[in-house]
C-alpha cells in the first residue's frame, strides 16, 4: 500500500469533526445506523454473522442498487447454497426495502464510513469471503482493506456515466491501488466497459453482461387490488393519471406548471408526486398550495380507506395532488399511471431508472439531465417509448398529445415494455461469470 495513501485517511480524520455533525444533525437527523457507520454493531448482528458457511459481502448504496440486488441474490442463493448472505447499504431508505423484500435469513446493516478503523472493524466482524459492490460504489480504503484481507471483490451491474468519470480520470493514478483488488467488473454497457478500461482495469476483467434491473419483475397486482387503489386515489375512468416519480428540488415547481397548463384542456387530470427523499414531502405539500392546489399525502388517503373511514373515494376536485410519502410503493403506483415523468432529470442530477415505468409498459417522459441512465434512456427513446422533454412547456405539449391520442400512448408502452424485455438475461449472465471466477466461495462444499 502506497505510503501516501494515508494522506487520504488523515483527509477524512481532519475532516471529520466537521462533516459528521452536519451528517447527524441535519443530512440525516435520527439515523437509525450511525454506530454501524462506525463499525459498531449490537450483539444480535454480531451474532448473525457468527453462523457457519461463508459469508458473501453485497453493498447496495440505496434503493435503486437494492432492487437491482434483488434478482441477483435470489438467483444466487438458489445456485449456491449455504452461504451466509450479508448485505449492506448507506441509506435508510436501501435499508428499509432490503429488510422489507430479502429473505429473514439475510443479514442486513449499513456500509461503514470509508475510515480505516470503521472499514477493518466491519471486515473483522463480518468475515467475508466475497464481496460484491453493486453499480459504482468504489470506496478506497474499504477496497483497500478487504483486498489487504485477502477478499476478491466484483463490481456487479457496474455503471460508470460520462458524468461521473471526469472525477475518477483525474485520480486514476492515486486509485489504482485501490482498483487492483476487484477481479471482476461486470458493467452494463459497452460504454461503461470502455470508461472503466480507460482507469487502468486490464481488459480481461472487464465484461458487459447488461443491466440487472431490466430482470427486476414488477410487483403482482390483482384486479381487485388494483381498483382499491385506484378508488383510494379518488380515480374514474374519464380521469387519467400522471405519476411524477423521484423528484427533486426544482421539479416539482416544472411538473406543477405542466399539469395546470394540461388541466385547461383536460381537467380530470390527476397528478401524483413521488419526492425521491420523503423528507421533503412538507416543501413539496407548501409547493402544491402555492399553486392554488390541495395537497394531499397517500399515507392518510390509504389508511382512511383501509379503516373504513369513508366509503366514497375522495373527491377528485380540480384542485388535489396526491403526494407520495411512504416507501416501496412507488413501483406498484406506476403500475396505475397512464404515463410517467421520471424525476431527476429535469434538474441538472443525472436521473434515476427508467426501466421501472417502462416494465409496467407506460410510456416515460424524461428531461435533458439523464447522463446517469443515458443509455437507458437511448435505449427507450429508440424504440419509441420515452420522451425527452425541455421545460415545461414542452412537458405540457407531450403530455397532451398522449392525452389526446390514447392509441399513440399505448403504442408508445407497450415498445417500453419490449424494448426492456430484450434486455432481459443480466442476472443468469452475471451468477455464471461469479460462480466461475469465485466457484472456491460459491460453490465448493468446504468453502
Amino acid at each position: 500500500m502506497p505510503r501516501w495513501w494515508w494522506l487520504y485517511d488523515a483527509a477524512l480524520a481532519l475532516a471529520a469533526p466537521f462533516w459528521l455533525p452536519y451528517y447527524a444533525l441535519v443530512r440525516r437527523p435520527g439515523h437509525p445506523g450511525l454506530l454501524q457507520r462506525f463499525g459498531v454493531y449490537p450483539p444480535e448482528l454480531r451474532a448473525s454473522w457468527a453462523g457457519p458457511g461463508p459469508s458473501v459481502w453485497v453493498h447496495a448504496v440505496s434503493v435503486g442498487e437494492t432492487l437491482a440486488a434483488l434478482p441477483l441474490l435470489a438467483a444466487l442463493r438458489a445456485r449456491c447454497p449455504g452461504r451466509r448472505w450479508v448485505v449492506s447499504t448507506t441509506t435508510p431508505t436501501g435499508q428499509r426495502l432490503a429488510r422489507e423484500r430479502l429473505p429473514a435469513d439475510t443479514t442486513v446493516f449499513y456500509v461503514p464510513w470509508d475510515l480505516t478503523p470503521c472499514v477493518r472493524r466491519a471486515i473483522a466482524v463480518v468475515r467475508p469471503r466475497l464481496f460484491l459492490a453493486l453499480e459504482t460504489e468504489l470506496w478506497p480504503n474499504l477496497l483497500l482493506r478487504l483486498g489487504a484481507a485477502g477478499v476478491p471483490i466484483a463490481v456487479v451491474n457496474g455503471r460508470l456515466s460520462a458524468r461521473s468519470f471526469p472525477r475518477y480520470r483525474a485520480v486514476r493514478r492515486w486509485l489504482a491501488p485501490a482498483l487492483e483488488p476487484v477481479k471482476v467488473w461486470a458493467m452494463q454497457t459497452a460504454a461503461d466497459a470502455e470508461r472503466v478500461l480507460a482507469l487502468g482495469v486490464p481488459p480481461s476483467r472487464v465484461q458487459v453482461l447488461g443491466n440487472l434491473k431490466a430482470d427486476v419483475v414488477p410487483p403482482a397486482c390483482s384486479t381487485e387490488q388494483r381498483a382499491a387503489l385506484r378508488t383510494q386515489l379518488g380515480l374514474t375512468d374519464s380521469s387519467p393519471l400522471w405519476v411524477a416519480g423521484s423528484t427533486h428540488p426544482g421539479e416539482e415547481e416544472i411538473v406543477l406548471g405542466a399539469w395546470r397548463q394540461v388541466r385547461v384542456d383536460y381537467p380530470t387530470l390527476r397528478l401524483l408526486l413521488a419526492p425521491r427523499h420523503p423528507a421533503r414531502v412538507p416543501e413539496v405539500e407548501r409547493l402544491v398550495g402555492q399553486f392554488g392546489a390541495t395537497p394531499r399525502r397517500w399515507s392518510q388517503v390509504r389508511a382512511a380507506g383501509a379503516s373504513g373511514r369513508h366509503s366514497q373515494p375522495p373527491p377528485p376536485g380540480p384542485h388535489d395532488v396526491m403526494i407520495l410519502d411512504t416507501l416501496g410503493e412507488l413501483m406498484p403506483l406506476y403500475g396505475l399511471a397512464d404515463l410517467v415523468l421520471v424525476g431527476g432529470s429535469m434538474v441538472p442530477h443525472g436521473g434515476h431508472n427508467v426501466l421501472e415505468p417502462a416494465q409496467w409498459a407506460k410510456p416515460v417522459l424524461a428531461g435533458p439531465h439523464t447522463g446517469n441512465f443515458q443509455s437507458l434512456v437511448e435505449l427507450l427513446s429508440a424504440a419509441g417509448g420515452l420522451r425527452v422533454v425541455e421545460n415545461a412547456e414542452t412537458l405540457a405539449a407531450q403530455v397532451r398529445e398522449w392525452l389526446a391520442h390514447p392509441e399513440r400512448r399505448r403504442q408508445a408502452g407497450e415498445a417500453a415494455r419490449a424494448a426492456v424485455a430484450a434486455q432481459a438475461g443480466a442476472t443468469t449472465r452475471t451468477v455464471q461469470v461469479l460462480c466461475e471466477q469465485f466457484g472456491d466461495v460459491l460453490l465448493a462444499d468446504d468453502a
